[in-house]
């Protein structure tokens, strides 16, 4: 067993964690925009979710945020666009095609 308090350091590559974007990306394309609304709404408001894939969202979301702003604080970042990653950008809900300001 793992402590409850610990914080476990790790070292992931590059590779995997592509796999935990394409796993991002797919837990999002396998629900509706509307669907992704509602996670949003009950994340916002602190709410509880109502189905299993909204916490599994979460999780993989957090883990991700951890791993890019500590690859962003070790200079292992560069800016790309979305649509040259990705092949077909047809499937993508439209937040992931807004350019940020």
């Amino acid at each position: 067993m793992i402590k409850k308090d610990a914080l476990i350091k790790v070292e992931i590559g590059s590779g995997f964690l592509q796999k935990l974007q394409k796993l991002f990306y797919y837990l999002t394309t396998e629900v509706g925009i509307e669907d992704i609304k509602k996670y949003q709404e009950l994340a916002e408001n602190k709410q509880p979710f109502t189905e299993d894939w909204m916490e599994h969202l979460t999780t993989v979301s957090i883990l991700l945020k951890e791993l890019e702003e500590n690859a962003e604080k070790q200079g292992f970042t560069y800016e790309e666009d979305l649509q040259n990653i990705i092949p077909s950008t047809d499937s993508l809900p439209d937040q992931f095609l807004e350019q940020p300001e």
